[in-house]
């Protein structure tokens, strides 16, 4: 199963991580746009590092076996992903050709999301009594995956969206503190390896603490940090990792990684196949966006469970971004009727009501109530 991902993300930017494996310092990271392979990338660097034998692609030493489950003790991802549109990808292949690589597929896209809850991670949240029940749901239905495949990969999927709403959009400081503990802990053997994904969306707090480890990382830990947007990284932090570069795969590499991970023959681009399993298109979602808005300019106050609902309760949370981001620019096309303070409080309602439910958790209902009375407000005022 290991060539597949090494066939998957073989680009110049790995082979270079390659080539430095054997003096690779303490902390590296994986720059570039989505869908470029950083993720994939980074964990096998981690199995690599943590392999009891000589991390050839096809090891079967039980720390590969567990890394290739994303079961691996000393491996450790934290950061947000929205792992929804994956993993029905990958339960379609699973359902449609149920081998066992396709079954590999598929749990690796639910552990994607399930390893960013280690119990470690959440103790003290007062989150983890409705998180542990959920997890233990989704061992239950991996359990039985073999048993039941369409009942059980549903049950997964059901599951994991339930768990994804628990998912920080930016990691609170005493997450990251629990993670630089954990790395400051011994392994019980070879490399432990620590994931920071989409880097740029820590909080300043959280930034903070990780620089002042990465100053003196542990011997025995290796942290990686992806990002899509290494602009937003911290100076400091950027002078203290080894960047490596990773490019926008072409087309033709695409739909080889499409036949590769999903056999799938017809989708342009992964960005495209992996949208075609929202319940609606983001260009529906922005006609949504659009009437709300002219409503709203009306005078009139739409329903915020009507709203919600039409947009499937944005879920994936990428709904919602596309959602706000549009009644920004439809504000902007109205700025010459608009002043200037007016402008300013749109869009910090449509920040406030993202970091509501990002940061907060807040329901997508209660957000876009509170961003429907706000933007009410601000253009009664204007007038």
């Amino acid at each position: 199963m290991n060539g597949v991902w090494n066939r998957i993300f073989a680009q110049k930017s790995f082979e270079n991580v390659l080539q430095d494996f054997q003096k690779l310092p303490g902390a590296i990271l994986f720059a570039g746009p989505a869908y470029s392979g950083k993720l994939t990338a980074a964990l096998e660097i981690a199995r690599r590092l943590s392999c009891t034998k000589n991390g050839d692609e096809n090891c079967d030493c039980p720390s590969c076996k567990t890394s290739v489950d994303l079961t691996n003790p000393n491996v450790v991802i934290t950061g947000y992903r929205d792992c929804v549109l994956d993993e029905k990808a990958a339960q379609k292949r699973f359902l449609e050709n149920p081998t066992d690589e396709s079954r590999v597929l598929f749990l690796r896209s639910i552990r994607l999301l399930t390893i960013r809850f280690s119990p470690f991670l959440w103790e003290g949240s007062d989150k983890l009594s409705k998180i542990v029940p959920i997890l233990s749901e989704i061992e239950e239905s991996i359990s039985n995956l073999q048993k039941d495949s369409k009942k059980s990969a549903e049950s997964l999927i059901k599951s994991s969206e339930n768990l994804q709403e628990f998912l920080y959009d930016s990691m609170p400081i005493d997450q990251v503190r629990k993670a630089l503990e954990w790395a400051r802990l011994r392994p019980s053997f070879s490399k432990k390896v620590l994931i920071f994904e989409n880097a740029e969306r820590m909080l300043e707090s959280s930034r903070n603490a990780l620089l002042k480890i990465l100053e003196e990382p542990p011997a025995d830990t290796v942290f990686i940090l992806t990002t899509s947007n290494r602009g937003a990284m911290m100076q400091t932090i950027l002078s203290r990792v080894r960047t490596y570069t990773f490019q926008e795969r072409s087309f033709s590499v695409q739909k080889d990684v499409l036949r590769a991970v999903f056999m799938e023959e017809n989708a342009q681009t992964i960005r495209d196949y992996l949208d075609s399993f929202l319940p609606l298109s983001p260009i529906q979602v922005r006609e949504i966006a659009k009437s709300y808005f002219s409503k709203i300019r009306s005078l009139s106050i739409p329903r915020a469970d009507d709203v919600v609902k039409s947009c499937a309760s944005f879920s994936p949370r990428f709904l919602l971004k596309e959602f706000l981001l549009c009644i920004l620019e439809e504000s902007s096309n109205f700025s010459n009727s608009f002043a200037s303070e007016s402008s300013s409080f749109v869009f910090d309602a449509v920040r406030e009501c993202w970091n509501f439910v990002t940061v907060y958790n807040q329901t997508p209902i209660a957000a876009i109530e509170r961003l429907t009375r706000q933007l009410f407000l601000s253009q009664r005022f204007s007038r």
